[in-house]
């Protein structure tokens, strides 16, 4: 038995067939060629505008949704896990021509995970994400008079 390796760049995203035709010690070649065909679907992220700060007083969030393929997409909004592993994207999908609207609770760090799919259902593998801090807390300053201050 003979093992080779066909190394070749797959253009784009698009049915292709392999076709091996096989010898055998005698030289006579198999009639039909044994072929494989499949359909190459490349990664593909999804992508965001209108992310807050990474540090945001906003209270609200409104995010366009988009990327290269993806025309449709689910998300949830993690408040306390910062990472999207564990999330099970259990929402309706959404087109990618409607925004991401939704009102932040209490102040805290935010995760949001996306799940893009494409035109062949095909749902991206690793979602995107984006973390913040909700912080709509004012800082504290201390008040200086001319009073207070000392001349050198």
């Amino acid at each position: 038995m003979l093992f080779r390796s066909i190394p070749m760049k797959l253009a784009g995203d698009q049915d292709y067939t392999l076709c091996v035709e096989g010898r055998n010690d005698n030289g006579i070649v198999q009639q039909e060629p044994t072929t494989f065909t499949w359909t190459k679907i490349g990664d593909f992220t999804t992508t965001f505008d209108g992310l807050p700060d990474e540090e945001s007083n906003l209270t609200s969030l409104s995010v366009a949704v988009s990327g290269s393929q993806t025309i449709e997409y689910r998300y949830e909004i993690l408040s306390v896990a910062s990472d999207c592993s564990a999330v099970s994207f259990a929402g309706n999908w959404i087109a990618v021509d409607t925004p991401i609207s939704e009102t932040l609770g209490s102040d805290g760090t935010y995760t949001l995970c996306v799940q893009g799919r494409d035109d062949k259902a095909v749902e991206q593998d690793i979602p995107s994400s984006f973390t913040w801090i909700k912080d709509t807390v004012p800082p504290e300053y201390a008040r200086v008079s001319e009073t207070n201050l000392k001349k050198v």
